[in-house]
């Protein structure tokens, strides 16, 4: 979808300001760039989605346009005077990197013989159970977003789809298989 031209800075700091009143939507920070403003940090789409609120009377849909550098979306930001910044890996990279050591953690398990298919759900489903409490996700789901946002991010214009598949971690697998292809 098209971003509509008639938003104005006046709507993107509506935005802003609706963003600081009710807080960024659950699942919709921003993965790889921040809108710095008045030292805080916005999710470039969740301004634009919402700008279009003031400006046209709907919330636009965030998957329904692209972000990233030389988007409609970052140009209008940019245009309006928004600085945007790349972010730091941080979080998702401490992610991904306690997913590599669930990952060690059953492969040794099933080496040593201390995880076979009979003790999984005492003595590794734990170990998962508290990844989902910390990062309210399964593994495997947020690898998939993780993948989803970089498509998102850099590869757009190679395929108009692309599915993700990854195996689960623990029963018989002992690593994560990720499986990538374009439809």
């Amino acid at each position: 979808m098209a971003i509509p031209k008639n938003i104005t800075k006046e709507h993107l700091l509506k935005a802003i300001s609706k963003i600081d009143i009710e807080g960024i939507p659950k699942d919709s920070d921003s993965q790889f760039y921040d809108v710095v403003y008045d030292e805080k940090k916005y999710p470039p789409k969740v301004i634009v989605s919402y700008a279009n609120l003031f400006a046209n009377g709907e919330i636009i849909d965030r998957n329904s346009f692209a972000g990233g550098l030389n988007t409609e979306c970052f140009n209008l930001l940019e245009l309006n005077g928004f600085k945007i910044f790349k972010k730091e890996m941080g979080k998702s990279k401490e992610i991904i990197l306690e997913i590599v050591r669930l990952c060690q953690t059953i492969a040794d398990g099933r080496d040593n013989g201390s995880i076979t298919q009979s003790t999984y759900t005492t003595i590794f489903r734990p170990y998962l159970d508290r990844f989902e409490e910390n990062y309210s996700v399964s593994p495997n789901l947020f690898l998939q977003k993780e993948l989803k946002k970089f498509y998102t991010a850099h590869l757009t214009g190679i395929s108009p789809q692309i599915a993700y598949k990854i195996l689960v971690i623990g029963g018989d697998h002992s690593t994560i298989t990720l499986d990538m292809h374009f439809l």
